[in-house]
């Protein structure tokens, strides 16, 4: 990739980045063997500082180079992404809709894992909890986004062709309004990620910090929860079973035990071994989820030794002796540290006693 001008680094553009992930990228979400790619200071050169206009493509088609690896180019330019800094919302909100993207869309296996990897770490960020998935036909149709979208943007225009301070009433109800029919569609990922790139472009033009901004970056972090919540429930029906592991992790890591308790009771016998693996290093790392308001009483003590069986029956006949090992791990820490010892043996004979103990009467929690 020919960055000649940036070899003093005194520029570093998140929007550069995702210039050049676009330009790698098909229409089928396949990778372009060629393809534009350009570094920061000649984005800037070519972009114009006073007249960009966000979104325009910017170079000549023709101007283009062959890429020896795509996809390596891929990851490596959505990892550059990644470490910018999130407190921007028009960073955040680059990085938010290109994840998604690629963790849906990509067809490398590495992007998408890193992605999810990613949206996890904006999932903490946004605070969105339990990762949901968008119910079937609930999404709103093309046509009503495109018209809230265009309704936004007109909303908007004032603001640019003049101060806040000279808008009327009627152009703040006009933009008040916009907002709310954003907020008012069902977004699903490809409009979510349509309707993201929207606001942001409204947002990155200005560096105003009043009123029109204090609508707009809430907007576009509710849109960025519906994205990252919705890209990670994707990920846990990947067809690779390595992306659905990492989507296991990061919606665990959001979701806490109530999404661990979902996957521990998922568990069978056609689960990967990588989704296994996964989910034992979850319990290594912080237990088995604990009681709780929906999950309480004797209900949850059958749930948790139907958990403890799961994980037994793995570490004793599981013909992947790394995920028999990983399983044991878990039945330590899950065991209150009845026993520390890889030997399928020792679990099968601390197993039983467990259930004969159950049987008679006792009541010891394992």
């Amino acid at each position: 990739m020919n960055r000649a001008f940036d070899a003093l680094d005194v520029i570093n553009l998140p929007e550069t980045r995702a210039y050049n992930l676009e330009q790698l990228h098909q229409a089928d979400h396949h990778h372009r063997h060629v393809a534009h790619q350009t570094g920061d200071v000649q984005y800037l050169m070519k972009r114009g500082i006073a007249g960009f206009q966000p979104g325009r493509h910017i170079y000549d088609e023709a101007q283009v180079e062959k890429i020896d690896d795509p996809s390596i180019e891929c990851l490596a330019e959505l990892v550059s992404l990644c470490k910018f800094d999130s407190s921007s919302t028009v960073t955040s909100s680059l990085q938010v809709e290109w994840c998604v993207r690629l963790a849906v869309e990509d067809s490398w296996r590495l992007s998408r894992e890193r992605a999810l990897f990613e949206l996890g770490r904006a999932a903490l960020r946004l605070d969105v909890g339990v990762p949901q998935g968008l119910p079937e036909g609930a999404a709103s149709p093309v046509d009503e986004v495109v018209a809230a979208i265009t309704k936004l943007i007109r909303a908007y225009r004032p603001t640019v062709e003049g101060s806040e301070s000279s808008l009327d009433d009627d152009q703040w109800v006009a933009l008040e309004d916009a907002v709310a029919g954003i907020r008012a569609l069902t977004l699903d990922l490809e409009s979510g990620r349509r309707t993201l790139k929207a606001i942001n472009s409204l947002l990155g033009p200005t560096k105003r910090t009043g009123r029109v901004r204090g609508m707009l970056e809430p907007l576009a972090l509710d849109v960025q929860r519906t994205l990252v919540s919705q890209a990670i429930t994707a990920g846990l029906n990947d067809p690779l079973p390595s992306v659905r592991a990492v989507a296991v992790w990061v919606a665990v890591q959001s979701g806490g035990d109530v999404v661990l308790a979902q996957s521990l009771t998922q568990l069978g016998p056609q689960t990967s071994e990588e989704v296994i693996m996964t989910v034992m290093r979850l319990v290594e790392l912080y237990g088995l989820p604990e009681e709780n308001a929906e999950l309480s009483g004797e209900i949850f003590e059958r749930v948790r030794l139907q958990w403890l069986g799961i994980i037994v029956e793995f570490a004793v006949n599981h013909p992947s002796g790394e995920v028999r090992v990983r399983c044991m791990r878990a039945l330590r820490e899950a065991s209150g540290g009845a026993l520390d010892t890889l030997r399928e043996e020792d679990w099968q004979q601390w197993w039983t006693g467990v259930l004969e103990a159950r049987e008679s009467g006792v009541l010891v929690q394992p």
